[in-house]
């Protein structure tokens, strides 16, 4: 997928570019952290675009769903499990009781360690610039 942006700060190798949000932005939903109508990313900048360029980005779209799967579902998935699992050891262990709380307590864990988890993997691919977006050509104003 190809999509059009602005660059607004630029280093030795990356590129932060503005990206205004289209209609395949309204059904994914994966970059909305806000209310705006812009979104902003990362990306790799070999051919060195400049501060108020605008350009052309090449994103992967399986590695957009990967990473969408990777940081939404598996919290959901370890929360969830962490319920269900620590609710059921709870009760064989004579905690019938309290089996609910120490599941919920147990499935928030689980959901927190999801979430550092996916931050660290996310540093570890930022750091050795895998699976990146990047500017392929700039526009002409």
């Amino acid at each position: 997928m190809k999509e059009h942006g602005l660059v607004i700060e630029t280093d030795e190798t990356t590129a932060r570019v503005v990206f205004s949000k289209n209609a395949n932005c309204a059904r994914c939903n994966a970059c909305s952290m806000g209310e705006g109508k812009n979104m902003i990313a990362e990306v790799d900048n070999s051919i060195k675009a400049e501060k108020g360029d605008h350009v052309t980005v090449e994103v992967n779209d399986r590695q957009a769903l990967k990473a969408s799967l990777f940081a939404f579902g598996l919290p959901i998935v370890a929360l969830v499990l962490g319920v269900i699992v620590f609710s059921s050891l709870a009760q064989h262990i004579g905690l019938g009781d309290s089996s609910g709380t120490v599941g919920g307590i147990a499935g928030i864990v689980f959901l927190l360690l999801a979430f550092v988890g996916a931050h660290r993997y996310d540093g570890y691919l930022r750091a050795g610039n895998r699976h990146r977006s990047k500017i392929i050509q700039t526009l002409k104003t």
